[in-house]
């Protein structure tokens, strides 16, 4: 049985790892390279949503794509109870428009002085320090609950 081989260039883990672009095409390659370490890589790769190829061949400039969440409808505000958006990555930057009555947004989920209060003057509010920001979530909520409803958009940059 061929193709439920356990070793070569043609077993199950090879034809996993095909999809990832980190295959062994050869006797010799499959026996020198860690199967371990190249199905890591690839479950790695893969939550960070990068493509192996592209994150492996850093210098190819037609492979290079930015990496960034944005919504792409409004997510509404209409309580004053926090709503986490979360982008699964430590982004660099934050920018968070759109609303027209005041918010609160935080980066951090506890302690104090974490709410920033935002006005609709404010938009759009960009969170970008030097160094990083380092969010993979934002907290949205109403500043109160006599404030109108309003929605926002946001994009996060890795």
């Amino acid at each position: 049985m061929v193709g439920n081989s356990t070793i070569g260039p043609n077993s199950q883990v090879e034809r996993i790892l095909a999809k990832y672009g980190l295959e062994a095409t050869s006797w010799p390659d499959d026996i020198l390279e860690d199967d371990t370490n190249r199905l890591l890589l690839a479950l790695l790769l893969e939550q960070r949503g990068e493509n192996a190829l592209e994150a492996i061949d850093q210098q190819s400039d037609d492979s290079q794509e930015a990496a960034y969440f944005v919504t792409e409808e409004p997510l509404p505000v209409t309580t004053t109870e926090e709503n986490r958006l979360k982008w699964g990555y430590p982004a660099t930057s934050v920018t968070v428009w759109g609303f027209d009555e005041p918010v609160y947004v935080a980066f951090r989920s506890e302690g104090e002085y974490r709410k920033i209060p935002l006005a609709p003057s404010d938009a759009p509010y960009h969170a970008g320090p030097e160094g990083g920001l380092g969010a993979s979530s934002v907290w949205i909520s109403k500043q109160s609950s006599s404030t109108a409803d309003t929605q926002v958009k946001v994009k996060a940059y890795k």
